[in-house]
């Protein structure tokens, strides 16, 4: 079923200690976003959505992740798989989590097995309250246009990755005065999602230099991503292939390493960092640090910059995590991040400056002489905080602070919504 909140919220199962809590309140309000000044035929289909999801989360559960997960728990956690499959049912239908949570968030650890409601999940969040959730001043929406975000950074004295060309519709749609610089370049999508489409070009004195061997002068690279843009592939960017800082040897795999820094405004609408993850490459070949391609995520520690253990989504048959990185066998846990309060400052600025949203997650890089800002993800992934931080984003400042926002903001998106139906 294609439905655009799924699987929907049902009422009635969340604790009672928890439905007067901040973070029972933004689930009303997500309640009320998913239900309320809904047209019949939409209300209709996601109340059908709910009546039928117990069905898909078992089949999901019994037929997909128990079979593909459920083996390495049984015999760690002594869980039989029988118990697994009932366990991701029950979350799926009282906690509108989805059945791979079970082992994303390893809800089977003894002491976890009470808190799975005290998990954010996409759901209720990057498809659901964070749409309520945006700034309520007069910019534009500026995260999902790369050259548009370059040029904010730049007014406001951030440091950022800075845009060489772009490439739309089979032509080169900017470029930086004077073209390309002879350096190594990193090409990626103008709306990619974990690293797809990303290559790497090195310089080598007289050409750009792939991976794969090939090799393009500056005109014959251009006319290569116009052609590619034309084709259907998707707009493409250029930007400076940048260095990590000296201390990352033997942790970066040879790839460009980011902080995710999730930040949301408080009360006084100043930047709060909330919570961080490193994401570190392991897989040979890939020239990006992401999750779906293969990378491996740790907590950063806000006071220390310190990094926790560092483990993938767990959903491929284990849930290890690596005190040591898994290929170069270089220390993980108890690293620390350099320029770790810079990058909290970095973070907290951008949030202040050119933030439109009130929960935004940071990726930043830390080069040799210091942070330097690579995107803003404005509908953030609450997914890969929680999984590297091993514990439920309820227990932090955020669902306070989400429901201070939404009690002043949905009125006014409520009249939006009326305005629009």
């Amino acid at each position: 079923m294609r439905v655009r909140v799924f699987p929907p919220p049902l009422p009635g199962f969340r604790p009672a200690k928890l439905r007067n809590s901040p973070l029972g309140e933004v689930r009303r309000y997500h309640m009320r976003a998913v239900y309320w000044l809904l047209p019949w035929p939409q209300a209709a289909k996601r109340i059908l959505a709910g009546l039928v999801w117990p069905l898909i989360a078992f089949y999901k559960a019994a037929f997909i992740h128990a079979p593909r997960c459920g083996p390495w728990v049984a015999r760690n956690y002594g869980i039989p798989l029988w118990r697994q499959v009932l366990a991701q049912v029950k979350i799926a239908v009282t906690a509108q989590m989805l059945p791979q949570h079970y082992y994303l968030f390893e809800l089977y650890r003894p002491e976890m097995q009470h808190r799975y409601h005290e998990y954010l999940v996409r759901n209720e969040t990057k498809d659901g309250v964070f749409s309520i959730l945006k700034w309520d001043g007069k910019r534009g929406y500026i995260f999902r246009d790369k050259v548009i975000f370059a040029e904010e950074c730049a007014r406001a004295g951030i440091r950022h990755a800075p845009i060489l060309a772009r490439f739309k519709d089979g032509a080169v749609a900017f470029l930086a005065p004077g073209g390309l610089p002879r350096q190594n370049l990193f090409a990626k999508l103008f709306n990619g999602k974990g690293g797809k489409g990303a290559e790497r070009w090195d310089w080598n004195g007289t050409q750009y230099v792939a991976q794969d061997g090939r090799s393009f002068s500056e005109e014959a690279l251009l006319a290569h991503y116009s052609a590619r843009s034309a084709a259907g592939k998707g707009d493409m960017i250029l930007q400076p292939h940048l260095v990590n800082h000296p201390a990352y040897e033997g942790l970066a795999n040879g790839v460009l390493s980011t902080v995710r820094v999730m930040t949301c405004l408080d009360e006084n609408m100043k930047g709060e960092v909330i919570t961080s993850a490193m994401r570190l490459a392991v897989v040979p070949g890939k020239v990006v640090d992401n999750f779906h391609a293969g990378g491996i995520g740790a907590n950063v520690d806000l006071a220390t910059g310190a990094l926790g253990p560092a483990s993938n989504m767990g959903l491929k048959g284990d849930s290890i995590w690596h005190h040591q990185h898994p290929v170069t066998g270089a220390q993980i846990s108890g690293w620390r991040v350099p320029h770790w309060e810079e990058v909290k400052a970095m973070a907290r600025e951008a949030h202040e400056k050119i933030g439109d949203r009130i929960v935004i997650g940071w990726d930043i890089a830390v080069l040799p002489d210091g942070p330097c800002l690579i995107e803003g993800n404005g509908r953030t992934s609450v997914d890969l905080v929680q999984r590297a931080r091993r514990a439920p984003l309820g227990e932090t400042r955020l669902p306070a602070l989400m429901a201070f926002h939404l009690k002043r903001m949905y009125p006014v998106w409520q009249e939006k919504r009326r305005a629009q139906a």
